[in-house]
C-alpha cells in the first residue's frame, strides 16, 4: 500500500516581519524589511519599528492556565486548563484561517508533562489581519482571545504606546463563560535576550469589566465580572522564530444567585509556525516506513498454501473472543489516510481483554512497529481516537472508547514517546465505518485512530 506524494511546497516560516522606518527627517526615509531570520538586528533610537504579523500558512497555538481558585473567599484549590489549536491558511483568501481547536480537560494537578483527553473540539474559520486583528470570525467560543496579540498601525520607537480593542472568554471553574470586550494598553519596551534567543518585547495590559445590566444580555449564571491581565509579549527574532506570551491573571465572577469566584494566576502561550516543505517530509518518511514493515512478512510466518503452518494470535474484543489467524505482516491491518488535520493511520482489530481497556500480549510486536513508524514524525503531536462496535449501551461504549485510546498512548509514551505531544479521545460507536450485524463488521469497527498533526 503506498500514497501519492503532495507535490512540492514553497517552505514557508512562522515570521513577525519588522518594517524599520528611519525617523530622521533630514535625509529621505529609507525603508528596511528585516525577516526573523535575518542574523544581525538591532534598534536604535533613529529608527522607529513597524511590526507586522506573518502567521505563514500553518501554525500551532499552545495555551496552558494554572490557576489558584477561591469561592466565596474559600480556597477550593489549582485548576489546570489547556487548549491546542492547529490552523492552516484558506486556499482562496489571504489570513484566512481554518482548523481546529481542543479544550482539554480540567486537571486538578499539575498536567503539562501528561497526555490529556479532549474535553471538546471546535471547527473553527476566521481572518486575521497583519496587525493581529481578526476581522471576523464564526459563533464558536473560540479562539478563547481575539485581537490578543495587536500591533500598532504606525512605527514606533521603545517605550511608544499604543491600544488596541479584543475581547477575551472568561470562564470559570465550572464550565459557565462570557465573552467580555476589552482595550488593551501595549508598550513596546526594546530589545532583549530570553533563553539565549533574541527578542522583540510588548508590555501588555487590560481590564476585564462585564455587568449584565450594561451589556444588556445574560451570560448564564454570570452577573459579572471584575479582573485584569497583564501580559509579557516575546517575540523571537530567530531563524525559528515564533511568539511566547507570560501573562498574570486576576479575575472575580459574581454569580446572579449572589455568590462568586476568585482565580489568580499564570497563562502561558506559545504560536509556533510549521514549515509546509517539513511536514511534507515527514508525512513521505512516515509512509515509506509503513510501506517497508507493511512489506516484511511476519516473523515466523509460514504460508499455509506452500504446506506450512501459521501461528496464530489470539486475542478477544469487547463483546467476544476468537483466534485470529498469522498474517504476512504485523501491519497488515494498518492503513493510512491524507486528512486536513494531518495524516491519519487507521489500525483495525486490536485486541484488548473484553469489556476492558486491557490490551492483549500479543499486541506487543504491531504495537513496537506503529512506534517505529511514529519516529518519522519528529516534533509534532498526535491525536488518539477510540472506536468500539455497537455492543451494550451507548454510555459504556463512549468511556470503553476513551479508556482504550488512552491505553495506546499508555503503550506508546513506554516506547519513548513524550506524553505531552500526545491527545487522546472517544467516539464510541458513532462513527462506524461497516455493518454492527456480523462479527466482521463490529471487528472492523474496533479500532483505533492515530492522526498526525502538526
Amino acid at each position: 500500500m503506498s500514497i501519492a506524494k503532495r507535490p512540492s511546497v514553497r517552505r514557508v516560516f512562522f515570521n513577525i516581519r519588522i518594517k524599520i522606518i528611519q525617523t530622521n527627517r533630514s535625509v529621505l526615509p529609507v525603508i528596511l524589511f528585516i525577516f526573523l531570520v535575518f542574523p544581525q538586528f538591532s534598534f536604535s533610537e533613529e529608527y522607529g519599528c513597524l511590526f507586522t504579523l506573518d502567521l505563514g500558512n500553518r501554525y500551532r497555538l499552545v495555551e496552558r492556565q494554572n490557576l489558584r481558585v477561591r469561592e466565596n473567599g474559600v480556597y477550593r484549590g489549582f485548576l489546570y486548563r489547556e487548549y491546542r489549536a492547529f490552523l492552516r491558511t484558506s486556499d482562496t483568501v489571504r489570513g484566512r484561517y481554518k482548523g481546529e481547536y481542543y479544550l482539554l480537560e480540567n486537571m486538578k494537578r499539575n498536567a503539562s508533562l501528561i497526555a490529556k483527553a479532549v474535553d471538546n473540539e471546535y471547527k473553527v474559520s476566521f481572518s486575521i489581519n497583519d496587525r493581529g486583528i481578526m476581522l471576523g470570525s464564526d459563533d464558536n467560543p473560540v479562539p478563547i482571545h481575539r485581537g490578543f496579540p495587536a500591533f500598532s498601525a504606525k512605527p514606533v520607537k521603545a517605550g511608544a504606546s499604543w491600544d488596541v480593542s479584543g475581547s477575551d472568554l472568561v470562564f470559570d471553574s465550572k464550565g459557565n463563560s462570557a465573552r467580555v470586550p476589552f482595550l488593551c494598553r501595549y508598550v513596546f519596551r526594546g530589545e532583549e535576550t530570553y533563553m539565549n534567543r533574541p527578542v522583540a518585547v510588548i508590555d501588555a495590559q487590560y481590564a476585564l469589566r462585564y455587568d449584565e445590566r450594561s451589556y444588556g444580555y445574560k451570560e448564564g449564571s454570570i452577573k459579572g465580572i471584575n479582573g485584569s491581565r497583564k501580559s509579557v509579549i516575546m517575540l523571537y527574532r530567530d531563524a525559528a522564530g515564533g511568539i511566547f506570551i507570560n501573562s498574570r491573571l486576576k479575575q472575580r465572577i459574581i454569580y446572579s444567585s449572589g455568590g462568586s469566584e476568585e482565580t489568580e494566576g499564570i497563562i502561558l502561550t506559545w504560536y509556533n509556525g510549521i514549515s509546509a516543505s517539513a511536514i511534507e517530509a515527514s508525512d513521505a518518511l512516515i509512509a515509506d516506513s509503513l510501506n517497508r514493515l507493511k512489506s516484511e512478512p511476519e516473523k515466523g510466518y509460514t504460508d499455509k498454501a506452500a504446506g506450512g503452518s501459521t501461528a496464530g494470535t489470539v486475542g478477544t474484543t469487547d463483546g467476544g473472543t476468537g483466534s485470529v489467524s498469522g498474517s504476512p505482516s504485523l501491519l497488515h491491518d494498518v492503513s493510512v489516510e491524507e486528512s486536513e488535520k494531518g495524516l491519519v493511520l487507521k489500525i483495525q482489530n486490536i485486541h484488548f481483554l473484553p469489556n476492558s481497556p486491557v490490551i492483549l500480549p500479543e499486541e506487543k510486536g504491531r504495537l513496537d512497529s506503529i512506534s517505529s513508524v511514529l519516529k518519522g514524525a519528529e516534533g509534532r503531536m498526535f491525536l488518539v481516537t477510540g472506536h468500539t462496535a455497537d455492543v451494550g449501551s451507548q454510555a459504556s461504549q463512549q468511556e470503553l472508547s476513551v479508556q482504550r485510546a488512552k491505553t495506546i498512548v499508555d503503550e506508546l509514551v513506554k516506547r519513548g514517546f513524550s506524553a505531552n505531544r500526545f491527545m487522546y479521545e472517544g467516539k464510541g460507536s458513532s462513527e462506524s465505518i461497516a455493518s454492527n450485524d456480523t462479527k466482521e463488521g463490529r471487528a472492523k469497527n474496533r479500532r483505533v485512530e492515530i492522526t498526525i498533526l502538526y
